[in-house]
């Protein structure tokens, strides 16, 4: 219950996130900003791309469909994710 009471307090994305001077209606700066008034100083929103990309391979999510996913390469994924646990092995 209070953790749903702090997510309703918690203010709404479009009320932090403004489109950019050029019209791109999530740019990194605007959710950056958002996210440093109700996150932890020492996180990021990239934080939330390792935790997705992590998640997807303990799932044994093709490193190809991932690397599509989130516009990343399989080298990268197979460099910096596959690593990350013994249950994980390269395919």
């Amino acid at each position: 219950n209070k953790l749903l009471e702090h997510l309703k307090a918690l203010p709404k994305v479009s009320e932090l996130v403004n489109p950019d001077d050029k019209g791109k209606p999530f740019a990194y700066n605007a959710y950056y900003l958002a996210w440093r008034k109700v996150m932890p100083s020492d996180t990021t929103p990239y934080c939330c791309r390792d935790t997705f990309i992590s998640d997807q391979v303990e799932k044994g999510i093709p490193p190809a469909v991932i690397a599509q996913w989130c516009d990343n390469s399989v080298t990268v994924i197979e460099k910096h994710y596959l690593k990350l646990s013994n249950a994980v092995k390269p395919m």
